[in-house]
Formats: structure tokens, C-alpha cells, sequence
């Protein structure tokens, strides 16, 4: 286009896409997109082919980067004004400042109204150290209160599992004990292997005093089932209800022979169920 050519787009009507009359000089290595119009001229009556191109001004007019104290600067401010929106319980807080500021003074403490102030003011200086050293016993404070919730979660936690652990082994002695048959066998539950974890069985949940009071005591049971399921090699004395038999053996032997009843019960087509309430 030389220099008496109409230069302003108002002049030009009749505006008719075509395809490109030739290169579109390097602009699609700038990722720029050219547009080619065939266009009448108001000015002189002549014909022009105008070549617009997209995304120039945005190059051209873009604003210079913000640099990251000033992204921080907002930042602050965008949380303090949080803050304020919802301890003042207004959406647009910056519309009337002065009165979610007063609202907020007359119902929350010197420091957060303070902590408030710092984030939304306009100085440079504000930045994460020296909030953090102004709150610093507060954060202690709730750090401290988080790491106590935290260890109550984990004792919760532990008895819950040691609790399921308890009455997964329970269960396996009640599959055992007083069965009444297993393959044809009416007395599998009181022979062999079987016979010892019987005696076991006793030994924790029906033992007596020395004037044949029963003795209740869940310390002795919950003991007892934790040695067995641990494995431990610690020797007890198993002793039948006549006293006329006793046997010495070890909570490894009896825990042996439970896995193998057990495991006994699944081989004669028992199926293992687990049902959890989700």
C-alpha cells in the first residue's frame, strides 16, 4: 500500500474474504493469524486487497509483567478481605471497608483485627516472615492442638484394630469349639489338635475359683488372646474341667493348632465371608 492509499478502514465497503495472494511474511512463526480482504475504496473508487493480522496489539500493547512482590502484595490482600467477608458476613467488603472493619473490632480479638489490617493495607513491607514472627504463638498454639488431635485419631485408630484383631481370632476358636461333626466325625470339635484348643478355650473364658465361683475377668482373656496371637513361646498349663488331664504347651503350638482346624473348616467347603459397613 504506497502513501495516497486510504489509510483508515472506515474508507473501504464491500469487504470480500479471499485466500492469501502470497507469503504471509514469517507471521505464523510468531503465532500470529493473517486474514486477506478484497475492498472498495470510498476514497478514490479503487479496489485494495487489505491484510489484517490477529493478536498484534496484544504484542504490541501488552502490560509489563508484575513482578512477585507485587503478586504477593495481592495476595495478601485477597485474604485479608476474605478474612473480613466472612467474619463481617458481607460479599463486597471493599464497598464499605470502614463499617465491615468496625463490625468486625467489636466482636473478635485485638490481634486478628490487627492480622486483618496488616493483609490489606498497602505496605511493601508485609510479607510471610513477619506475620509469621508477629502470630507465631498462635501458630504454636494450633500446631500443638492439631498434633494432639492427631495422636487421639492414631489411639482410636490402634484400639479399634486391636479390637478387630481380638475378634477375628475369637471367631476362629468358635468355629472350632462344640462343632458338632466334620466329615462324619461327631466328636472332631474334642480330638486330636482340636482337643488342645478346647482346653484353651477353657482355660480363658471358664475358669473357676477355689469355691467353684466363676471368675470373670477380661484382663486374664484379652491377655491370653493377645499372647496366642502373637505367636509367643511362653508355656501354660491347659488343664481339663476333672483335672484328670494336663498339658503343658506353648501359645506358638496353640495358635498352630487353631490355623490348622481352621484352615481344616475352609478345605471342607467353608467359605471365609468378610462383610464391612462402608
Amino acid at each position: 500500500m504506497d502513501d495516497t492509499s486510504p489509510r483508515t478502514i472506515h474508507h473501504y465497503t464491500s469487504l470480500t474474504p479471499i485466500d492469501p495472494p502470497g507469503p504471509n511474511y514469517g507471521l505464523q512463526g510468531h503465532m500470529l493469524k493473517a486474514t486477506f480482504y478484497k475492498a472498495f475504496s470510498s476514497v478514490d473508487g479503487k479496489t485494495y486487497c487489505i491484510h489484517r493480522v490477529h493478536g498484534l496489539s496484544q504484542i504490541l500493547f501488552q502490560h509489563p509483567p508484575k513482578t512477585i512482590k507485587t503478586l504477593q502484595r495481592q495476595d495478601f490482600a485477597s485474604v485479608g478481605f476474605t478474612f473480613l467477608s466472612i467474619l463481617s458476613r458481607t460479599m463486597n467488603p471493599q464497598s464499605s471497608l470502614a463499617e465491615c472493619m468496625a463490625s468486625v473490632q467489636l466482636s473478635y480479638s485485638l490481634e486478628l483485627n490487627q492480622l486483618i489490617s496488616m493483609l490489606i493495607s498497602n505496605n511493601s513491607r508485609v510479607n510471610v516472615d513477619m506475620i509469621l514472627a508477629t502470630y507465631s504463638h498462635r501458630l504454636l498454639a494450633e500446631y500443638d492442638l492439631s498434633l494432639n488431635r492427631l495422636d487421639e485419631m492414631e489411639a482410636n485408630l490402634s484400639l479399634e484394630l486391636e479390637n478387630g484383631r481380638l475378634f477375628r481370632i475369637i471367631s476362629k476358636l468358635n468355629f472350632i469349639i462344640g462343632r458338632p461333626g466334620l466329615k462324619s466325625d461327631n466328636k472332631w470339635s474334642e480330638t486330636g489338635e482340636r482337643y488342645i484348643i478346647s482346653l484353651f478355650f477353657g482355660h480363658i473364658f471358664h475358669q473357676v475359683e477355689a469355691d467353684l465361683k466363676p471368675v470373670v475377668d477380661i484382663a486374664h482373656v484379652v491377655m491370653n488372646l493377645n499372647k496366642l496371637d502373637a505367636g509367643s513361646t511362653e508355656h501354660i498349663l491347659l488343664t481339663s474341667g476333672d483335672e484328670k488331664t494336663c498339658l503343658v504347651v506353648t501359645y506358638k503350638y496353640i495358635k498352630e493348632c487353631v490355623e490348622a482346624a481352621f484352615n481344616e473348616l475352609l478345605c471342607c467347603g467353608g467359605t471365609m465371608v468378610i462383610v464391612l459397613n462402608v
